[in-house]
């Protein structure tokens, strides 16, 4: 009767760890479907800006996704870098803060 009762109870404790991993697995899972949605958010809201801002094309600033320096969208330079490798940024702020250096032809 012990060793049955032994036996049950480290299958409530397995049970139990089971359960809370499949929690703790869930709110993990939940997490990251927001940070998506706040991803697909963002860059809806780039596609936006890019595709119908007002500001001449000088003004855009673009770099490639592996590259180091930050340019504005009519750069020599960039027509050589695919579409899908650009990396486009609403400011030259926000481009230095991801470690791009400005470009000779980005004034600033």
């Amino acid at each position: 009767m012990t060793q049955e009762f032994s036996t049950r109870n480290k299958v409530a404790v397995s049970f139990s760890r089971a359960k809370d991993d499949m929690v703790n697995l869930y709110d993990h899972v939940k997490f990251l479907y927001q940070q998506i949605a706040l991803l697909q958010k963002e860059c809806d809201r780039l596609r936006f800006m890019v595709g119908h801002t007002k500001a001449p094309a000088d003004k855009i600033l673009v770099a490639s996704a592996r590259g180091k320096r930050v340019h504005v969208s009519t750069c020599p330079f960039m027509k050589n870098v695919k579409r899908s490798s650009r990396v486009v940024f609403v400011s030259l702020d926000q481009a230095n803060l991801k470690g791009y250096k400005n470009c000779s032809c980005v004034k600033g």
